[in-house]
């Protein structure tokens, strides 16, 4: 997956649909929300703004597109999480885009939702960041507890977070006819 984003903001990603890297799960592929997001921040100075010279912390990484594409548009430091199962294609993910001795690669760690990790990053982050996060409703739950447990140790942070609407979360929603409107992921 080639990611070309504005003003010459691109990101080079290895997926992995059949699980080769990381066994079977979401982590592998580039979902529609990392580039709805990354597109919708570049239309404007005023969204650029809101990550110029920013910390990043993402959570649920998978291949590191959007915490990458951040860093491309100006964040000043990335560093990008997800399951112990992640990190080797997510590592690789990084070198693809930066050269071992840059001082802008992003830093990577494995995280797991419900947990708290001693230091999370640098502990200098000031925008926590996630996308496509929640394919499973039973992952609400450890994911809000780790979004709070982080924002309270940087209370000064701001979150922003990208999802596609999930009518398989609502319980009125039927794939055959469901009453609900089925939105494309890309209406940010």
């Amino acid at each position: 997956f080639d990611y070309e984003g504005g003003n010459n903001h691109n990101v080079v990603i290895l997926s992995d649909m059949y699980g080769a890297w990381a066994g079977p799960g979401c982590g592998g592929n580039v979902w529609a929300s990392g580039p709805a997001l990354l597109n919708w921040l570049d239309k404007t100075a005023d969204r650029r703004a809101l990550i110029a010279d920013s910390s990043c912390l993402e959570l649920g990484a998978g291949l590191g597109l959007a915490g990458m594409g951040l860093l491309k548009m100006g964040a000043r430091a990335a560093h990008l999480t997800d399951l112990p199962k992640q990190m080797p294609l997510l590592r690789h993910n990084v070198a693809a885009n930066f050269e071992s001795d840059d001082p802008n690669a992003p830093t990577v760690s494995p995280l797991v939702w419900g947990t708290m990790p001693a230091v999370a990053g640098d502990e200098t982050w000031d925008l926590l960041l996630g996308t496509d996060l929640l394919y499973n409703e039973e992952h609400t739950a450890p994911l809000a507890a780790t979004v709070h447990g982080l924002l309270s140790r940087r209370p000064t942070a701001r979150a922003l977070f990208a999802f596609p609407r999930r009518f398989e979360f609502d319980p009125g929603y039927s794939r055959n006819g469901g009453a609900g409107e089925v939105l494309p992921d890309y209406m940010l």
